[in-house]
């Protein structure tokens, strides 16, 4: 009994319930207004709240005085209030802590995780069903007990017709790939349309720091590298303000006033800075901490679909935020997936479908996003807005070429941000961006719009469409204060004009506008930058393209119109396949004489050199040939050849005398850069020299060779009896008895051989003659001749003698103090009785011998063995009659 009761209240209910969904929408076209805010109220009732429904519905039955007319209409009721009134059945049949009140965690069979699904708080995949509340109040029950969440069905609607509180997630988040279908076919009439969805939050608030006497005492400029007053506050998003400075004060035909000076950083619970400072401040007046959580959180797996309405639809004015906003720091947002339900259609305009705002460390990987079509509005799929230290990669958006869609992109007010990987229309910086990587990239045609600064990398990157391959708003005044490095990128286009598009806006007064900081061209460069034209345009490319129109001078000058220069254009390696020249400048003004400009000229002609082969001679290699080098020439372009600072003639020159030549080659492009190849040919003709030892000679002691060449030895070898000693050192002592060969090689080629000869003789083995105190060979009779000499001691002639450091011939006679040189050894030769060192033993020796004894008179050492003729230390009347028996015998 009590449950048929029950039955019949649900009955009388889901009447009631019914009237007042067909009263709203006949009330709607009559009176718009009051009917919201008694529907509102209607929706807010609870089940025992009968009375409070049977009131708001006669008041709308008194309002409307042509009620009678709804049953007409109720044949074409909406679907979207059939929804709402589904919508206030499943909540009244259940409120959120009732179903609360049940729910047990689910836990992963293999992680061990507790998840609560969407499905334990009553969502289903029915397309009348809006899933909101029921998501919301999962998350917010996941968000108190600290559970994961997890999708399980797959489809979920979402209408959000009137909630404006937004999905609050906390906790790690897996979609499971489900498919969220967001309802927006009224977005014109949708009141909520200006709320996001789901928003990624923390459960730590923000720390405003007011206090003027702390704020004088932070002093925030570039060289700042650590705050003393922030520290104890742990890691956090650091956001400076000078509330009495304006900058980025926009122009153009959205003009504004700008904002105050905002630097962000990251900071540690030190105070230590851990970005680079952007900006000098004169003075703090505000600072924001956003405390980074430790525990990263990840939200995945989702892919989403936005229904637009059927016919074009766009907003005059402000942005909708029907989206994800990640306000998280330490968050992955990964394969996440938007899509429209119908990609050409125009329902925009939409304030990013992911917007991450006011962040440090978040990564966004692996995702798909929409190009929205627009009619004139800006309709964004991903914002990014006070972030830092943020990856973007693996992104991908269809139709990049399609220039009836706005940019994917939006950014205000970020640092350190990193695409990687991704395919997208468009790489976007309205407020600044400083520092910034493009990796791996291909930019459509809504191209790379920036203006900010620090380092800007682009690399193995390709911009696909558009005249230039870097626009620098001019809204923002066409400024990038640092320096732009292009490596490895290709740029794709009809025809490529600039490689920065830029241009000067002036006020009513004609002054240029003031933006707020001051205008910096960046400097550049480029490392092989390949540009494919579809159009036969062969006109030049300006890397500025400063011609009065951009400037709003006639001489194009830059620093007239307010810019500081840069310090370096540098190019190399880059081409055109049209063949285009590259430019600095489109005209020369006062002022680019100071920059340090480097433009390499493509398809320049390169010195050929071959050597007398005709085999490539590699520059700056020493070799011993002649060398000719020829320079050909290219269409367009003039060539200089200087050799060892002498103009070159003509272009074939013979290099063949040994020296080293350095050769320049100046080409100068229709452009009028100059480029300069510079070549080092070296020729040595000279081979290595061997002193210290003679080819073919015979030594009896150890040499000494000294190999020497004008440049380098390559290689020595030292063979002995035929075998290559491979432990020889160059340049040290050789001793051992045997035959030698020596080659020494130089790094041109050259080779020196040379043989000799070692052997074993022991000098004290001579024959016929006396070694005396290892000192004196004695016994030599007078009148002999060098050769004699060598034949009766029975050694060989290769020892030489020497008389006063001259060598003696072979037919000179031997004298006394004559010397023999023998290995390193030197031994002095002594003619019996030649006392007067003439050679010969005569009367005159006699006399020399006797007047010495007689008055004993003491001899020098080598006369007095040459006076003792018997060996025996004394000089007397023996050796007198050894002497008279020599002469008469001879």
């Amino acid at each position: 009994m009590k449950k048929k009761k029950v039955k019949n209240r649900l009955i009388i209910l889901l009447i009631i319930l019914t009237l007042i969904g067909i009263s709203y929408f006949t009330y709607m076209k009559i009176d718009n207004d009051g009917l919201n805010n008694r529907l509102a109220q209607g929706l807010n009732l609870q089940t025992n709240d009968f009375e409070k429904v049977e009131d708001i519905l006669s008041g709308q039955l008194e309002d409307n005085n042509n009620f009678n007319n709804t049953i007409n209409v109720e044949e074409n009721i909406k679907d979207e209030y059939v929804i709402v009134n589904d919508n206030i059945e499943n909540m009244e049949e259940k409120n959120k802590d009732e179903i609360a009140e049940g729910i047990q965690p689910h836990i992963d069979d293999k992680t061990g995780e507790k998840y609560i699904t969407y499905e334990d708080f009553g969502a289903k995949s029915d397309e009348n069903f809006d899933c909101y509340i029921c998501i919301k109040n999962t998350h917010d029950f996941a968000n108190e007990y600290n559970y994961k969440v997890r999708a399980t069905s797959d489809t979920y609607h979402i209408y959000k017709l009137n909630e404006v509180e937004p999905i609050i997630i906390k906790t790690d988040t897996n979609w499971n790939n489900a498919k969220f279908i967001i309802h927006d076919e009224d977005i014109s009439d949708l009141q909520t349309r200006n709320y996001s969805l789901f928003k990624i939050v923390s459960n730590e608030s923000d720390i405003d720091i007011t206090d003027e006497q702390t704020l004088n005492n932070i002093i925030i400029n570039k060289q700042t590298k650590k705050i003393e007053q922030l520290s104890g506050y742990g890691n956090c998003l650091c956001i400076a303000y000078n509330e009495n400075k304006r900058q980025y004060i926009r122009s153009g035909s959205n003009s504004n006033e700008g904002n105050p000076q905002t630097d962000l950083f990251k900071i540690d619970n030190e105070g230590n800075i851990l970005n680079e400072i952007q900006w000098n401040f004169d003075k703090v007046t505000k600072i924001t901490l956003k405390p980074i959580p430790n525990e990263q959180i990840v939200v995945e797996n989702g892919n989403f679909q936005t229904v637009l309405p059927s016919e074009d639809y766009e907003q005059i004015s402000g942005y909708y935020n029907r989206n994800i906003v990640c306000n998280r720091s330490n968050t992955i947002l990964r394969n996440i997936n938007h899509m429209l339900d119908d990609n050409n259609k125009v329902g925009g305009p939409y304030y990013g479908f992911i917007k991450i705002s006011y962040v440090s460390d978040v990564q966004l990987l692996n995702s798909h996003l929409v190009s929205h079509k627009y009619i004139s509005k800006s309709n964004y799929d991903l914002i990014l807005e006070y972030s830092i230290n943020v990856l973007i990669e693996n992104i991908i958006s269809d139709d990049i070429e399609d220039s009836n869609r706005w940019g994917i992109t939006g950014t205000n007010y970020t640092k350190d941000i990193t695409y990687r990987n991704c395919t997208i229309n468009r790489v976007d910086a309205h407020c600044g961006v400083y520092n910034l990587n493009i990796d791996n990239c291909i930019i459509g045609v809504k191209g790379i719009t920036l203006t900010g600064g620090g380092n800007l990398n682009i690399n193995n990157s390709t911009r696909v469409g558009g005249a230039t391959f870097i626009e620098l708003r001019s809204d923002y005044g066409s400024s990038w204060n640092g320096t732009v490095n292009i490596n490895n990128c290709k740029f794709n286009t009809t025809q490529a004009n600039t490689i920065f598009s830029f241009g000067v806006l002036y006020d009513a007064d004609k002054t240029p506008h003031d933006y707020g900081y001051d205008k910096v061209l960046p400097n550049l460069y480029i490392d092989n930058l390949e540009i494919e034209e579809s159009t036969e345009d062969t006109s030049l490319l300006y890397i500025f393209y400063n011609n009065a129109y951009y400037t709003g001078n006639e001489q194009g000058n830059l620093v007239e119109a307010g810019y500081t220069m840069p310090a370096s254009l540098i190019v190399n390696n880059y081409s055109v396949n049209t063949g285009k020249r590259i430019k600095a400048f489109y005209q020369d003004f006062d002022g680019t004489e100071k920059v340090n400009i480097q433009i390499n000229i493509p398809d320049r002609p390169i010195l050929q050199m071959k050597d007398e082969s005709c085999k490539e001679y590699e520059n700056g290699k020493i070799t011993n040939n002649s060398i000719s080098i020829t320079l050909p020439s290219v269409k367009n372009i003039s060539n200089e050849i200087i050799v060892n600072n002498n103009i070159a003639d003509n272009t074939n020159i013979l290099l063949d005398q040994t020296g080293t030549y350095n050769i320049t080659v100046t080409a100068t492009d229709i452009a009028g850069n100059k480029a300069e190849d510079k070549y080092i040919v070296k020729i040595d003709k000279d081979a290595p020299t061997i002193k210290g030892v003679e080819n073919g000679q015979v030594y009896y002691d150890s040499i000494t060779p000294n190999i020497q060449d004008n440049n380098s030895i390559a290689e020595v070898k030292l063979y002995l009896n035929g075998k290559e000693i491979n432990t020889y050192v160059p340049n040290s002592t050789i001793s051992d008895f045997g035959q030698y060969k020596l080659e020494a090689t130089d790094e041109a080629g050259n080779t020196t051989t040379i043989t000799f000869e070692i052997v074993n003789l022991n000098i004290d083995d001579i024959k016929q003659y006396t070694i005396k105190e290892d000192k004196y060979i004695k016994e030599i009779d007078q009148n002999t001749s060098v050769q004699t000499f060598f034949d009766n001691a029975q050694i060989s002639n290769s020892f030489k003698i020497y008389r006063n450091n001259e060598e003696l011939d072979d037919k000179d006679f031997i004298k006394t103090g004559d010397a023999i040189v023998v290995g390193n050894k030197t031994y002095t030769l002594i003619v019996k009785g030649d006392v007067n060192k003439d050679g010969i033993t005569n009367i005159m020796d006699l006399m020399i011998i006797k007047r010495a004894i007689i008055q004993n008179i003491t001899f020098d050492s080598i006369i007095k063995e040459a006076a003792d003729i018997n060996n025996d230390e004394n000089i007397n009347i023996v050796d007198v009659i050894s002497i008279v028996r020599i002469i008469i015998s001879y």
